[in-house]
């Protein structure tokens, strides 16, 4: 980890004396950050150092630019442990795809099931005939699904939504911000929450046995 930390360190420097060169950016992004969260992911202190090392050193452009945007949540993600079963949801507030207001805490009272999804993700696809199952089996007044997209294109979003008939609410998170605060580094991830917000249940692919579990916690 030393070797590593000293290896960003003489890179860096010579990064912030190109700090306008996109390429700069671009190894600040792909190769440290890349290179770092395989090796040193649970050193929050230090990917906290490399996060202010960023916002200090680039310019705006790329910090607040679409790639930056991403960068910062990614880290952000791991600096901050994505909370687990049995904690209170972070809660959001976002629009969905049709310009409708979203915000998690006015839910309370209702179960919700987060499902982080994309169309480039075999194994989401793989999951929808399941979310829909839930979608029949429960009311949107006791169950509030919430779809959240992690694609580039807005267009193919929308059009396999409408392909696949996905009767619930679907929010683009393109910028990466709600996949970041729950901590979700790979797709597909489904959360139910409870009715007084906690979350009770987390799982990475949502298979028939994860949904046999999410129906079960719903009857109870």
């Amino acid at each position: 980890k030393k070797v590593i930390q000293a290896l960003n360190d003489k890179t860096i420097s010579f990064l912030q004396k190109h700090s306008n060169d996109y390429y700069s950016f671009w190894f600040f992004k792909n190769q440290i950050i890349d290179f770092t969260l395989t090796f040193c992911n649970k050193d929050t202190a230090y990917l906290s150092s490399l996060l202010i090392d960023f916002k200090s050193i680039f310019p705006r452009k790329y910090v607040n630019s679409f790639e930056g945007v991403q960068l910062n949540n990614h880290l952000e993600s791991y600096i901050i442990p994505p909370p687990d079963e049995k904690q209170i949801a972070p809660s959001f507030a976002a629009k969905d795809v049709n310009g409708n207001d979203i915000v998690l805490n006015s839910l309370k009272g209702k179960y919700v099931l987060l499902d982080f999804w994309a169309t480039w993700c075999a194994p989401c696809m793989t999951a929808i005939p399941l979310v829909k199952k839930l979608r029949a089996d429960f009311s949107p007044d006791s169950l509030v699904i919430i779809a959240i997209n992690k694609d580039r294109d807005l267009d193919l979003f929308k059009k396999e939504i409408e392909r696949s008939k996905m009767n619930w609410m679907h929010i683009f998170d393109d910028e990466n911000k709600i996949s970041g605060l729950y901590g979700v580094h790979a797709i597909p991830v489904s959360i139910l929450i409870n009715k007084d917000g906690v979350i009770i249940y987390r799982c990475l692919g949502l298979g028939k046995d994860d949904e046999k579990q999410i129906d079960g916690l719903l009857r109870k």
